[in-house]
């Protein structure tokens, strides 16, 4: 494996742009991209083209292309970075560190528990699911731990950017007394299924599944001393179990309490400071323009080609308006329509739909809700002020914000998320003793 990374100027902004190439030696077999500073991990990428001396990337989902030729004994390569009728110049350097280094955290390859590789059939959605379950020595447990991933496909590990922070919870729960199951996501890995046209509904379903593997490996008979651990996105599609599965405890990491509209809107508009929009122009031009577009994109009383005509007509009338970094990243002009009908996706809208409040109202499981202060994806004052509402009627919650902490629970002074690769702590030990310490009153 190695790895071509550079700093792609568009103007009104600068990124970092890294290419993961994987080979089936002595040949390329599949690329992903990595851009830190736009929250892009994995992503899926097509060689057009790999000579000798130059190389053609295509980047389907952001439609656009690098064209490379290789310099200084394939060292580096100097091209264009083409995404619409934008054209801008990029030059990567070539290395072959490993990319994900070995952290300080990471456990001991041959710990003392059972650790046990599994296959967890889902009958709901016929399909396979990968998962490896970690259980104390001498099967001595208090209860057990489902660990689910954030966004995007997602290992059993949650690996990002060389830190594999599932593996290190599930280590230190397991060392605690708790056993715990991790597993790939379905369509990623070793798992089978779809992903992209996959639903955080669907995923609820795989996460009942988990835990009734667990619950058969382990001998655990109670739901009561079973509970799950969701990360970021995980917290809703566990949200989504629990009102339907009365579970021993549950604990939301970075996890948002608020519509997702509202949770995208802020998202979307600290992406488009990074991408050179000021604050002036994303509050009268393209904030309104989102806002229009999630409002219609997630109702599903509205059928989709009449969502899409609608969509299309904002794009029409609004998209000339917008400043020119926003048109590049929407794609306004010649390319929208395929921005368009990824608004109108399933699994898009099923998540612009999702409201919090309809689920957090209801649980009555233990709840505990994390969240950094310093988390740049889910804003922790925005999101626990709507945990502390929702769980009003649940007596027994608890909803902290853990000091100088980004999106991964990483201690941090900055929360950036192009730092994420560069810290070497991958999960803060503080909060991994709150967590144990939070469990052990559950079970005391």
């Amino acid at each position: 494996m190695d790895f071509w990374s550079g700093k792609l100027n568009m103007g009104t902004a600068t990124v970092t742009v890294e290419f993961n190439v994987t080979y089936d030696w002595p040949n390329p077999k599949w690329v992903t991209l990595d851009i830190p500073e736009q929250h892009v991990w994995d992503l899926e990428c097509k060689l057009a083209k790999w000579s000798k001396d130059s190389f053609n990337i295509d980047i389907p989902v952001a439609k656009a292309r690098f064209l490379g030729k290789k310099e200084h004994h394939d060292s580096m390569a100097v091209g264009s970075w083409i995404q619409g009728p934008y054209q801008f110049p990029l030059g990567v350097n070539r290395s072959y560190d490993n990319i994900e280094p070995v952290r300080p955290q990471n456990p001991d390859l041959f710990p003392d528990y059972l650790v046990e590789e599994l296959l967890v059939t889902n009958t709901k959605d016929n399909l396979t699911l990968f998962a490896t379950l970690t259980i104390p020595k001498g099967y001595q447990m208090k209860g057990c731990a489902i660990l689910v991933s954030g966004s995007g496909k997602q290992d059993k590990e949650e690996s990002m950017v060389g830190h594999k922070p599932f593996w290190i919870i599930a280590d230190y729960l397991t060392k605690n007394g708790y056993a715990v199951m991790r597993f790939d996501d379905r369509g990623s890995f070793r798992s089978t299924g779809s992903f992209e046209n996959s639903t955080i509904f669907d995923f609820a379903n795989d996460v009942n599944a988990v835990i009734d593997m667990a619950k058969e490996r382990t001998g655990i008979t109670d739901d009561k001393k079973m509970g799950l651990i969701g990360h970021s996105e995980g917290s809703l599609v566990s949200q989504i179990v629990l009102k339907d599965r009365k579970l021993g405890f549950f604990i939301s990491l970075a996890g948002p309490a608020v519509p997702v509209k509202e949770l995208m809107m802020q998202q979307n508009k600290d992406l488009s400071t990074v991408m050179g929009v000021n604050e002036n122009d994303f509050a009268k031009l393209v904030g309104p323009f989102l806002n229009k577009i999630f409002k219609i994109a997630g109702d599903l009383t509205v059928d989709s080609a009449t969502a899409g005509s609608s969509i299309k007509n904002i794009f029409k009338i609004h998209g000339p308006k917008l400043p020119d970094a926003a048109k590049s990243r929407f794609s306004i002009g010649a390319e929208e329509d395929e921005v368009i009908a990824e608004f109108l996706r399933k699994p898009m809208r099923a998540f612009l739909s999702f409201n919090p409040s309809n689920y957090l109202d209801s649980i009555q499981t233990p709840f505990l809700a994390l969240n950094g202060s310093l988390d740049k994806q889910v804003n922790a004052a925005q999101n626990l002020k709507a945990f502390k509402k929702y769980l009003a009627n649940n007596p027994k919650n608890e909803v902290v914000e853990v000091k100088d902490k980004n999106h991964l629970f990483q201690t941090t002074t900055t929360g950036e998320i192009s730092e994420y690769g560069k810290l070497e702590e991958t999960f803060s030990p503080e909060v991994l003793i709150l967590m144990r310490d939070w469990l052990n009153k559950v079970y005391q």
